[in-house]
């Protein structure tokens, strides 16, 4: 998988495509049974994806209405950025601006 570093732990509800994250790439796997009200086993669940894609969902039906299969990635980004400093919203605006290359005036 080109995208998951090798080692890293992945928490999953029981859908049986998951299976393969063990078997076929041999990521260490856990899961929690939603079918058997299983939200939460320790360390192990979906709760921050889902509120994740829960807020993805909020801010495209309430705010942006419609986004288009051509820029859905760019919008994800946008939701990522926000997601990953949401306990630090101070840090945004200056995250944002070190984006950007430094142009030099005069």
């Amino acid at each position: 998988m080109t995208y998951v570093k090798p080692g890293t732990k992945i928490y999953t509800d029981e859908a049986s495509a998951f299976r393969l994250l063990t078997e076929k790439y041999g990521y260490e796997h856990a899961m929690v049974d939603h079918s058997a009200t299983e939200y939460v086993r320790g360390d192990v669940h979906t709760n921050t994806i889902e509120g994740f894609w829960a807020n993805v969902k909020r801010g495209i039906n309430g705010t942006y209405v419609h986004v288009s299969k051509k820029w859905l990635q760019t919008y994800l980004r946008e939701f990522e950025y926000r997601h990953n400093l949401r306990r630090s919203p101070e840090l945004m605006f200056d995250c944002l601006l070190q984006a950007f290359p430094k142009v030099r005036v005069g």
